[in-house]
Formats: C-alpha cells, sequence, structure tokens
C-alpha cells in the first residue's frame, strides 16, 4: 500500500496501514522479539549481511564539538568506533538528522522524512540533554514528544533498533548531588525500558566524575554541550552498552533472524504524541493582511501590516504549537497574539530558534501552547498582528504542528 507523504492524511493513515502490515509477523515473533533483546536485530544485521544502515536523531548536541583540525567529535563516534572493531569487515552506512536547538516535542514533526522514508536498521537518539533544558515544566510537552516519538517508531518501522543516550543539563545536578535522578532522565529510562530500547545514561556518569570532584568545565564547554572529554565519557558509555548488549546477544538461544518489536498497548504518559502532522501556514482557512512568501521550496504566511489577522482548524485533529519564520539569526522574535478555541488572547514570547541541518536557509521559533500556561491543544487558533508591532517584528508563520485523532482504532491496540 502506498500513501503520498504530501496527502494531508498521509501520516496517521500510513501508520494505520503500516500497523496492519506488522501484524503478519505473528505473536509468536513479537513475544521473542522482546526477550532477544535491544539490538537483537542490529547484530542479526551485522552477522548476516555484514552491514548496517545508522540514522542519529537529535540537536547541537549531537552535532558535536570541532576540533582543531576541522574535524568533529560526537558521542555517536563511540558507537561507530564499537561497530568498527567488532564487525570490520561490515558497511557501516551513517547519516545524521539534526535539529539544532530543539528537543523530540518538535523532532517528532520532522520524523517522517528524517527517518520513516528511508528506515534505519539502527536509530540513535539523544534526547536527555534538551528535555533538562525545558526543566521540569517543559515536560508538559517533551514527555509526550518524546513517548510519541518512540511510540511511533515502534509503530511505523517495528523491525528498527533504538539505542537512546541521555546527555546532561547543568540544571540537572542538583537532582544528582542529592542522589535524585532527574525526572527527565528517570522518563527516558522509563521510555526505554517500556519499548525495547537500549538505553545509554551518559548524563549519569557525567554527574558521577563531576561529583567525584572533577570540574564541570573539563567535561562540559557550556550548561549543555560537551567538551571533547565529556564526548568521551559519552563514547565510553556507549560502548559499555554495545558490550553488554553484544555479550547478552551471543548467550542467547533466540532465532538469528530479524525479529519485530513490541508495540505496548498501555502508555506511559496519558496522551503520547504520535500521529504528528506540519501543517504549512499556507493553508489557514482565512488570513486578512497576509501574503504568501517563499524562502527557498517553504512557502510562508508573511503578515503585511499591524491588525493582520486570520484562523487555522485542524479538523479532526488538534493543534499543539506552531512555527513562526524568520531568515535571519539576528532578527528580532515576532509580534504576534492567540487564541486557543474560545479562549482569551495572549502573546507570544521569544520561542527557541532551530534550523534544520539539511535547510540552513530557514530558521524557525517553537511555540508550544502549553510552555505559555494555556491548553495544550486547540482545534481552532485565531491569531493577530497587535497594533504596535514595528515593521521588523512583523510575523511571518511557516506551519501548524497539529496531531491527529482517527476514529479508526489502532489495530495493535487491545
Amino acid at each position: 500500500m502506498h500513501i503520498p507523504a504530501d496527502n494531508p492524511a498521509g501520516t496517521a493513515a500510513r501508520a494505520l496501514a503500516l500497523a496492519v502490515l506488522t501484524l503478519s509477523a505473528g505473536p509468536a515473533d513479537r513475544t521473542l522479539a522482546a526477550a532477544a533483546g535491544a539490538l537483537h536485530n542490529t547484530f542479526v544485521t551485522l552477522e548476516r549481511d555484514r552491514r548496517l544502515r545508522v540514522v542519529v536523531v537529535g540537536n547541537s548536541v549531537s552535532a558535536g564539538h570541532r576540533l582543531p583540525d576541522g574535524g568533529r567529535i560526537s558521542y555517536y563516534h563511540g558507537a561507530l568506533d564499537w561497530l568498527d572493531e567488532h564487525f570490520p569487515d561490515a558497511a557501516i552506512e551513517l547519516e545524521t538528522r539534526i535539529l539544532f536547538a530543539i528537543g523530540p516535542e518538535t523532532q517528532l514533526f520532522w520524523m517522517d522524512e528524517d527517518v520513516t522514508a528511508d528506515p534505519p536498521d539502527l536509530l540513535l537518539v539523544e534526547f536527555g540533554a534538551a528535555n533538562g533544558a525545558w526543566g521540569p515544566a517543559g515536560r508538559i510537552v517533551t514527555d509526550p514528544g518524546t513517548e510519541g516519538y518512540i511510540r511511533r517508531l515502534r509503530l511505523l518501522l517495528p523491525e528498527t533498533d533504538c539505542l537512546i543516550n541521555i546527555g546532561l543539563f547543568k540544571d540537572r545536578m542538583a537532582d544528582y548531588r542529592e542522589n535524585r535522578v532527574p525526572g527527565s532522565a528517570a522518563f527516558l529510562q522509563q521510555v526505554g525500558a517500556h519499548y525495547g530500547c537500549a538505553v545509554a545514561d551518559s548524563a549519569a556518569a557525567l554527574a558521577q566524575r563531576i561529583l567525584a570532584g572533577e570540574a564541570w568545565d573539563v567535561f562540559m564547554k557550556d550548561g549543555i554541550h560537551p567538551a571533547p572529554a565529556g564526548y568521551r565519557v559519552h563514547q565510553e558509555t556507549i560502548r559499555g552498552v554495545l558490550d553488554a548488549a553484544y555479550a547478552a546477544f551471543r548467550a542467547s538461544d533466540a532465532p538469528r533472524r530479524v525479529l519485530p518489536h513490541d508495540l505496548p498497548g498501555a502508555t506511559l504518559h496519558p496522551a503520547p504524541w504520535w500521529f504528528p502532522r506540519r501543517v504549512p501556514a499556507v493553508l489557514a482557512d482565512d488570513a486578512h493582511g497576509f501574503a504568501v512568501a517563499r524562502s527557498g521550496r517553504l512557502l510562508v504566511l508573511k503578515a503585511q501590516r499591524p491588525g493582520a489577522a486570520g484562523s487555522f482548524h485542524a479538523g479532526r485533529g488538534a493543534v499543539v504549537g506552531l512555527l513562526t519564520h524568520q531568515a535571519e539569526r539576528t532578527a528580532p522574535p515576532p509580534s504576534l497574539e492567540l487564541r486557543l478555541d474560545d479562549g482569551a488572547w495572549f502573546r507570544l514570547e521569544n520561542g527557541a530558534l532551530f534550523m534544520h541541518e539539511g535547510d540552513r536557509s530557514n530558521r524557525y521559533r517553537r511555540h508550544f501552547f502549553a510552555r505559555y500556561g494555556q491548553a495544550a491543544a486547540a482545534r481552532r487558533v485565531h491569531w493577530r498582528v497587535p497594533a504596535d508591532a514595528t515593521p521588523g517584528t512583523l510575523p511571518s508563520i511557516a506551519a501548524f504542528l497539529v496531531i491527529e485523532q482517527t476514529d479508526v482504532p489502532c489495530p495493535l491496540e487491545p
């Protein structure tokens, strides 16, 4: 079954279609997959086919630290070195999918083009540092985004293995000093255990070194990005996970074939985001005082004057946020007010700026409604440009972030 990626109903429909296809594996194989280990398929592919396709998903922490010789060091190099040492004749293909300055709650909306369109054998994701940077209040979007990402992976790509690497954010050190696992890290560990992902807790490994007396600056160049010594701790942690997983694989009597991972019926978060769509703003229901503008292949709604207004209805879905667009990094934040359904108007703040490594000409600001103390989602979003907006702050709206709601039950759900 082929459903075009640009079909407005494509995301949810394709997910449901692929869910039906996964049933062909049968319950016996699904049970074996859980018993075989999180990285079973990785090792089967390496031993049988002598190849592996690896995709790295993350933000600037994943992009790595630039070295004096012009190269880079990142955590995933630990996995590549391990693979080269243990399978020197295997063809290892690596691709990175980086959204700079962003976490899983936004990565989810690029998942179809970055991961599922060309499925990897092994997915390496780093969400912990960004999740920690949002702080406890940010979990209102990072938790459903994180679980939605991994749940969607299990639904669409049940044979793809996943290794979650947990990075460190400086404010999380207060938890480690009190011998507590930070809430954001604990949730990632729970997601890994629930969905059969390997987990490398590099944050805990770094915190242990720092609490033992070594200076923060030895391992971290700022509050979130590791220095080369910090990345080496990440690499050691990942290598340890791979060592343990491969030893268990070699000792296991599980069948030496690729097995589909299980998709649990129960979820950890009450409503994880796992049917996402990034709807172009030019599909708004109405927009007065806006013009369609082009930036590369991207079309945006660009305000022409104060008082410009419009609205968007998500149909059977729910809007959880929107993206504003700006061409220049130093541009001021947009002047824009929003109203969700029949609620009160509120003004956008300076949402985090980010860009995709594959499209550096376009920069976005993320605005998730829950982070403004608003409802987590809305059917209709109204917007207006305030009367005091200056020419330099007239907004460009790039997209609405929609979570699909479907009346068709997933066939893998109880």
